[in-house]
C-alpha cells in the first residue's frame, strides 16, 4: 500500500456547517462512523466527531444547533498521495484519529482514521 486514496473503502460521507448536531450525530449512527467531514461548496471547512457530539454543552437543543458551533475548523488533512507512513506519523504528532483525504485541487475524497492505518499496517506485517 502506497498511499492514502488507497485506504478508502467507501464513498464521502460528510455534512454541512448549517446541519443540525441532530442531524450530523443520526449520521454518524447510521452510516457507524466516529467523524464527519463538513464541506462547503467543495472546501473542507471543519471536522465533528462524534464524541463532540455527545459531549458538547449546547445554548439551544442539538435539533437547533449547527454543527459549525461545535466543529473544529480549518481541520488537519492530507492529500490522497500522502506515503501511509506519513499521514500515520502527522496523526502521532497531532494527536488526532482521522484525516480528511483531500486530492490536489482540494476536492475532499475520504477520511482515513487511525484504525484504517493500524489495519493497514497489519496487513503489512501478516503478508511479509
Amino acid at each position: 500500500m502506497e498511499d492514502l486514496k488507497q485506504l478508502l473503502k467507501r464513498s464521502l460521507i460528510y455534512g454541512t456547517p448549517n446541519m443540525s448536531v441532530k442531524t450530523a450525530l443520526e449520521i454518524t449512527l447510521e452510516e457507524n462512523i466516529r467523524h464527519l467531514p463538513i464541506i462547503q461548496g467543495n472546501k473542507l471547512v471543519g471536522i465533528a466527531s462524534h464524541k463532540d457530539m455527545m459531549t458538547k454543552r449546547y445554548e439551544e437543543e442539538p435539533c437547533q444547533t449547527p454543527i459549525s458551533a461545535i466543529m473544529t475548523e480549518n481541520p488537519i488533512s492530507c492529500y490522497s498521495h500522502t506515503p501511509l507512513h506519513e499521514a500515520a506519523e502527522k496523526m502521532l504528532e497531532e494527536k488526532i484519529d482521522c484525516l480528511p483525504i483531500i486530492e490536489s485541487n482540494g476536492k475532499v475524497i475520504g477520511i482515513v482514521t487511525s484504525s484504517d492505518v493500524m489495519r493497514a499496517y497489519i496487513e503489512r506485517v501478516a503478508t511479509t
